[in-house]
Protein backbone atom coordinates (compact mmCIF):
# COMPACT_ATOMS: atom_id res chain seq x y z
CA UNK A 1 0.00 0.00 0.00
CA UNK A 2 1.45 3.46 -1.10
CA UNK A 3 1.71 5.71 1.53
CA UNK A 4 0.51 9.38 0.69
CA UNK A 5 2.85 12.09 2.28
CA UNK A 6 0.56 14.95 3.66
CA UNK A 7 1.96 18.28 2.00
CA UNK A 8 3.46 20.42 5.64
CA UNK A 9 5.19 23.72 5.54
CA UNK A 10 7.04 23.78 8.33
CA UNK A 11 7.70 27.73 8.77
CA UNK A 12 10.92 29.41 11.00
CA UNK A 13 10.78 31.17 14.11
CA UNK A 14 13.79 32.93 14.05
CA UNK A 15 16.18 34.63 16.96
CA UNK A 16 18.27 37.31 14.93
CA UNK A 17 21.56 38.61 16.89
CA UNK A 18 20.87 35.79 19.76
CA UNK A 19 23.97 35.40 21.22
CA UNK A 20 23.64 32.93 24.04
CA UNK A 21 20.33 33.43 25.19
CA UNK A 22 18.18 32.27 21.70
CA UNK A 23 14.07 33.10 22.76
CA UNK A 24 12.22 30.61 23.71
CA UNK A 25 8.05 31.09 22.98
CA UNK A 26 6.82 32.33 26.41
CA UNK A 27 3.52 30.15 25.91
CA UNK A 28 4.55 27.15 24.20
CA UNK A 29 8.29 26.85 25.53
CA UNK A 30 9.64 26.30 22.22
CA UNK A 31 12.93 27.73 20.76
CA UNK A 32 13.69 29.62 17.87
CA UNK A 33 16.38 29.46 15.86
CA UNK A 34 19.19 31.12 16.84
CA UNK A 35 20.73 33.25 14.26
CA UNK A 36 24.25 34.80 15.21
CA UNK A 37 27.87 36.10 13.61
CA UNK A 38 29.90 33.45 16.02
CA UNK A 39 28.42 29.79 17.06
CA UNK A 40 27.79 29.80 20.25
CA UNK A 41 25.26 27.97 22.96
CA UNK A 42 21.98 28.79 21.38
CA UNK A 43 23.67 29.47 17.75
CA UNK A 44 21.81 27.22 15.16
CA UNK A 45 23.09 29.16 11.95
CA UNK A 46 26.12 30.96 11.87
CA UNK A 47 25.38 34.17 9.42
CA UNK A 48 26.33 37.88 9.42
CA UNK A 49 23.54 39.85 9.64
CA UNK A 50 25.28 42.50 7.98
CA UNK A 51 25.47 40.54 4.92
CA UNK A 52 22.22 40.04 2.30
CA UNK A 53 20.72 37.97 1.15
CA UNK A 54 19.51 36.30 4.87
CA UNK A 55 20.27 32.06 4.47
CA UNK A 56 16.32 31.68 4.38
CA UNK A 57 13.50 30.86 1.57
CA UNK A 58 11.65 33.32 0.60
CA UNK A 59 8.31 33.29 2.51
CA UNK A 60 9.68 30.70 4.92
CA UNK A 61 9.84 32.71 7.86
CA UNK A 62 6.56 33.08 10.39
CA UNK A 63 8.16 34.98 12.89
CA UNK A 64 11.33 36.71 13.41
CA UNK A 65 12.58 37.98 17.54
CA UNK A 66 15.35 40.34 18.06
CA UNK A 67 16.71 41.92 21.54
CA UNK A 68 19.33 44.09 21.89
CA UNK A 69 20.48 43.86 17.87
CA UNK A 70 18.65 46.38 15.62
CA UNK A 71 20.50 49.38 17.18
CA UNK A 72 24.09 47.75 16.03
CA UNK A 73 23.43 48.51 12.74
CA UNK A 74 23.74 51.47 10.51
CA UNK A 75 21.00 52.82 8.86
CA UNK A 76 21.64 51.40 5.41
CA UNK A 77 22.39 48.03 6.87
CA UNK A 78 19.28 48.31 8.76
CA UNK A 79 17.50 48.73 5.87
CA UNK A 80 18.78 46.01 4.20
CA UNK A 81 17.81 43.52 6.76
CA UNK A 82 14.27 44.56 7.05
CA UNK A 83 14.06 44.59 2.94
CA UNK A 84 15.55 41.06 3.22
CA UNK A 85 13.55 40.16 6.23
CA UNK A 86 10.43 41.30 3.73
CA UNK A 87 11.44 38.76 1.34
CA UNK A 88 11.61 35.96 3.83
CA UNK A 89 8.50 36.29 6.13
CA UNK A 90 5.06 35.32 4.71
CA UNK A 91 2.01 37.79 4.19
CA UNK A 92 0.85 38.36 8.08
CA UNK A 93 4.32 37.43 9.62
CA UNK A 94 5.33 39.40 12.58
CA UNK A 95 8.98 40.90 13.34
CA UNK A 96 9.68 42.13 17.27
CA UNK A 97 12.81 44.36 17.96
CA UNK A 98 13.66 45.18 21.43
CA UNK A 99 15.96 48.52 21.45
CA UNK A 100 17.11 50.56 24.06
CA UNK A 101 14.93 53.48 24.09
CA UNK A 102 16.41 56.48 22.50
CA UNK A 103 16.29 58.65 25.54
CA UNK A 104 17.57 56.65 27.65
CA UNK A 105 21.23 56.76 28.36
CA UNK A 106 22.04 53.05 27.58
CA UNK A 107 21.88 53.85 23.71
CA UNK A 108 24.45 56.45 23.71
CA UNK A 109 26.81 54.57 26.21
CA UNK A 110 27.37 51.79 24.48
CA UNK A 111 30.33 52.16 21.42
CA UNK A 112 29.02 49.17 19.04
CA UNK A 113 25.37 51.09 19.09
CA UNK A 114 25.45 52.97 15.38
CA UNK A 115 24.39 56.14 14.42
CA UNK A 116 21.22 56.98 13.74
CA UNK A 117 18.96 56.39 16.38
CA UNK A 118 15.88 54.18 16.29
CA UNK A 119 13.62 56.41 16.66
CA UNK A 120 9.14 55.85 17.38
CA UNK A 121 9.49 57.68 13.93
CA UNK A 122 11.61 55.19 11.92
CA UNK A 123 9.16 52.27 11.87
CA UNK A 124 7.09 54.69 8.85
CA UNK A 125 9.72 54.46 6.54
CA UNK A 126 9.38 50.45 6.22
CA UNK A 127 5.57 51.67 5.31
CA UNK A 128 5.35 51.80 1.24
CA UNK A 129 2.09 53.79 1.44
CA UNK A 130 3.50 56.44 3.70
CA UNK A 131 6.54 56.30 1.62
CA UNK A 132 4.45 56.92 -1.20
CA UNK A 133 2.49 59.54 0.55
CA UNK A 134 5.43 61.75 1.75
CA UNK A 135 6.95 61.51 -1.86
CA UNK A 136 10.10 59.76 -0.48
CA UNK A 137 10.13 56.25 -2.06
CA UNK A 138 12.41 56.80 -4.81
CA UNK A 139 15.59 57.43 -2.70
CA UNK A 140 15.53 55.56 0.21
CA UNK A 141 16.43 52.06 -1.27
CA UNK A 142 13.53 51.12 1.14
CA UNK A 143 11.51 47.99 -0.98
CA UNK A 144 9.30 46.36 1.80
CA UNK A 145 6.61 47.07 3.06
CA UNK A 146 5.80 46.43 6.75
CA UNK A 147 2.40 47.67 9.60
CA UNK A 148 4.13 48.43 12.35
CA UNK A 149 3.45 49.51 16.33
CA UNK A 150 6.10 50.58 18.82
CA UNK A 151 5.72 50.47 22.61
CA UNK A 152 8.06 51.62 25.51
CA UNK A 153 9.11 49.20 28.31
CA UNK A 154 9.67 51.49 31.69
CA UNK A 155 12.52 51.50 33.84
CA UNK A 156 11.12 49.76 37.04
CA UNK A 157 11.59 52.96 39.32
CA UNK A 158 9.97 55.35 36.21
CA UNK A 159 6.89 52.67 36.61
CA UNK A 160 6.26 52.95 40.40
CA UNK A 161 6.44 56.64 39.62
CA UNK A 162 4.09 56.79 36.71
CA UNK A 163 1.84 53.63 37.50
CA UNK A 164 -1.18 55.45 38.24
CA UNK A 165 -0.72 58.20 35.87
CA UNK A 166 -2.92 58.79 32.37
CA UNK A 167 -1.58 57.86 29.11
CA UNK A 168 -1.10 61.39 28.42
CA UNK A 169 0.94 61.98 31.17
CA UNK A 170 2.93 59.32 30.54
CA UNK A 171 3.61 60.24 27.41
CA UNK A 172 4.39 63.53 28.62
CA UNK A 173 7.63 61.87 30.73
CA UNK A 174 8.60 60.02 27.98
CA UNK A 175 8.92 62.27 25.20
CA UNK A 176 10.31 65.45 27.78
CA UNK A 177 12.40 63.41 29.94
CA UNK A 178 15.73 61.27 29.71
CA UNK A 179 15.66 57.25 31.63
CA UNK A 180 12.55 57.26 31.99
CA UNK A 181 11.80 54.28 29.12
CA UNK A 182 14.77 51.62 29.41
CA UNK A 183 13.60 50.24 25.88
CA UNK A 184 11.36 50.30 23.12
CA UNK A 185 9.74 47.17 21.22
CA UNK A 186 9.18 47.67 17.82
CA UNK A 187 6.45 45.47 16.08
CA UNK A 188 7.05 44.59 12.11
CA UNK A 189 4.11 43.38 10.09
CA UNK A 190 4.34 42.05 6.81
CA UNK A 191 1.85 43.47 4.41
CA UNK A 192 0.50 41.37 1.60
CA UNK A 193 2.87 41.94 -1.97
CA UNK A 194 0.59 44.15 -4.04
Amino acid sequence: MKKIKKEQKDFLRIDLGCGERCYHDPVTGEKFTGVDFRKANGVDIVHDLTVMPLPFKDNSVQEVYSSHFLEHLNGSQRTALLNDLYRVMVPGAKAVFQIPFYRNGRYYQDPTHAWPPITEGTPLYYNKAWRNANMIDHYLGITCDFESTTSVIFNPSQQAMLGTKNEETKMFFINHMWNVADDMVITFVKNNPK
